[in-house]
């Protein structure tokens, strides 16, 4: 941020003991100014924070679904599930939840870079402006520093000839038409940075509204395709617990039986 941080408008004294002319001063309003300058300075750090971390956010999201498809793709065509059907046909199972959840994934990784990426990197074009805005007001500054010194110049001459006076007169206009100049453009800084800085409630709060309410439908579409695989998992279970009763009372019958001996 300090690479940008345009509060530069410093005063500069001419050397050799002369008095400073006597011109405008803006500090009051370039307090102020600078100020909200300060301010804009941290707002963009904080939003290439969220840009960045909403990037990764979506390289994470992704990343891990493809690593469990790949897993669940490789369990389907081990030996160790080849070889039990319901093993297998739960792993197929739990490999097609995967696949679901892998398009949800890449839907919200769409609707993050649409929510956040997009608006961010909008609202990153002011920070642009502004550079631009407040190096004119730097540069006028120093154009109107290197007038002060040479009208200080040309007062301290000691021979004063018609065409001095001329140019002395010539000097005093340019500076005070640079320094209205320079006054215009710190009232523009002054009115427009805040204006920017204040919005930026109103810009990002639909954004991460938004944001939010994807990943609640994201997680939502999570959990029905869970539960899902969770009753595939509970029929299995119960199938199983089926055959095990069923197989019992197949023993106890044949013990029941009289054919069958006891001692």
């Amino acid at each position: 941020m300090s690479s940008w941080n345009p509060l530069s408008s410093r005063r500069r004294t001419s050397g050799g003991g002369r008095a400073p002319l006597k011109l405008p001063s803006f500090d009051g309003d370039e307090a102020e100014l600078n100020s909200y300058i300060n301010k804009l300075v941290n707002l963009e750090d904080c939003v290439k924070k969220l840009s960045k971390d909403a990037k990764k956010f979506s390289d994470l999201t992704l990343s891990v679904n493809r690593c469990e498809k790949k897993m669940t793709a490789d369990l389907s065509n081990s030996s160790l599930c080849q070889q039990d059907e319901e093993l297998r046909k739960l792993v197929e199972e739990w490999h097609s939840f995967n696949c679901g959840a892998d398009e949800a994934s890449q839907e919200l990784v769409m609707l993050v870079h649409k929510t956040v990426v997009e608006p961010v990197k909008r609202f990153s074009g002011v920070f642009s402006e502004v550079r631009v805005a407040t190096r004119k007001r730097d540069q006028t500054l120093r154009i109107c520093m290197k007038n002060k010194e040479k009208v200080q110049s040309l007062q301290e001459k000691e021979f004063k000839t018609a065409q001095y006076v001329v140019k002395l007169e010539h000097s005093k206009i340019d500076l005070e038409n640079m320094f209205l100049d320079y006054k215009r453009q710190v009232a523009s800084l002054k009115e427009e940075i805040p204006q920017v800085y204040d919005g930026r409630i109103d810009f990002f709060q639909p954004c991460l509204e938004a944001l939010i309410k994807s990943e609640i439908s994201f997680w939502g579409d999570e959990t029905r395709l869970f539960n899902s695989l969770m009753d595939t998992c509970k029929q299995q279970r119960e199938r199983k617990l089926n055959s095990e009763e069923q197989q019992q009372k197949r023993f106890a019958s044949l013990q029941a039986l009289s054919i069958v001996g006891t001692e």
